[in-house]
């Protein structure tokens, strides 16, 4: 099987683990790489022996790749995206593409329209661990679930997210929790949230919130709330749920699943790298096939993205805020998911 000719946008922080994944998979072949920081771009560029960008357009156009690999803050990316789906390029990103859902949705169609593969490695769907333990199972089955994420912004806050640059802890460091917790669930009916920065942060640069509290009211009588911040000494990551009588618990070590009438058990998690390579494997499968569906499908997240847009609206307002109105704004039908207006 030929290799994927395949470039890469975004070479700091998690894009140098990427990287490193990238190189060691026999179905991809690094073609280029390009970051805003030339000489980021040429020191790599010079490691890896493929040419190094500054301008992140030229090597979408001039290399005319298979594929794409994109670690870029949103708005940095948001313009490549539309390049790479009219260019054909199949594109893997890291969480989160946009910085909200209109965004989100326009990037969506691009690749939509040009049949063009584009996958969020949201890294518990690839995940078969997870899967065993979610699979054939409804939306609505788990009745109460909460997520608990503390990280480290790290030496650069703003590259996963400021206010100028797009979003904070919430749509950055909380997304996969969320991102889970949707799927779980289903879409809430309303989301009510507070948001603040109470710092102290390790960059003047950083000017959204660190800190967040929401709660997410679903079908059925059933709820989700997340408790996300960002300090440093970090990370946390850590989701409870609760599905009649049995306790799901999901760490980034292991599964711990309590039955309700049966001993409780363990499951190891494959560790970052590990997944990070399943991840590609997956988008390796959705680039040679162009298939409808595929995992990390970017259009199963658009759920995600109006949960979290619901959370800043209401972080903003101090009120209720349905989901479904960013579906509303974006003049989308009403999404196929479990979905009951509540009353406080």
């Amino acid at each position: 099987m030929q290799a994927l000719r395949t470039v890469m946008l975004g070479l700091d922080d998690t894009g140098r683990e990427w990287l490193e994944s990238l190189r060691n998979h026999p179905s991809f072949e690094l073609v280029g790489v390009a970051d805003p920081d030339a000489a980021l771009a040429e020191r790599i560029g010079d490691e890896a022996r493929v040419p190094g960008y500054d301008d992140l357009r030229l090597v979408l156009v001039e290399q005319q790749a298979d594929a794409a690999l994109v670690c870029l803050r949103p708005s940095v990316a948001e313009p490549y995206f539309a390049i790479a789906a009219q260019t054909g390029t199949a594109t893997l990103c890291e969480p989160p593409a946009a910085r909200g859902f209109e965004d989100l949705v326009r990037i969506a169609g691009d690749f939509y329209d040009a049949d063009v593969p584009l996958v969020i490695a949201s890294r518990w769907r690839f995940d078969p661990v997870i899967g065993e333990l979610l699979g054939g199972r409804s939306p609505v089955t788990a009745h109460l679930g909460h997520a608990t994420v503390l990280a480290d912004l790290g030496p650069r806050p703003g590259w996963r997210g400021d206010a100028e640059h797009g979003g904070g802890v919430l749509r950055c460091a909380a997304y996969e929790a969320i991102d889970l917790l949707v799927h779980c669930f289903g879409l809430p009916g309303d989301v009510v949230a507070q948001m603040a920065r109470s710092g102290p942060l390790a960059s003047s640069a950083f000017d959204a919130e660190d800190t967040v509290a929401l709660l997410a009211r679903c079908s059925g009588g059933s709820s989700f709330s997340l408790s996300a911040a960002w300090r440093t000494g970090g990370p946390l990551f850590d989701i409870t749920m609760l599905a009649g009588g049995a306790r799901w618990r999901i760490v980034p070590e292991w599964v711990e699943v309590v039955p309700a009438d049966a001993a409780p058990y363990r499951r190891p998690r494959p560790d970052a790298a590990a997944l990070r390579r399943a991840a590609l494997d997956r988008f390796s499968e959705a680039t040679r096939a162009r298939g409808e569906t595929y995992p990390g499908r970017v259009t199963d997240q658009l759920p995600t993205g109006a949960v979290i847009e619901a959370a800043y609206h209401a972080g903003r307002t101090l009120s209720p805020e349905s989901p479904l109105r960013a579906y509303e704004r974006a003049g989308l039908p009403t999404p196929r998911m479990p979905s009951i207006a509540t009353v406080l």
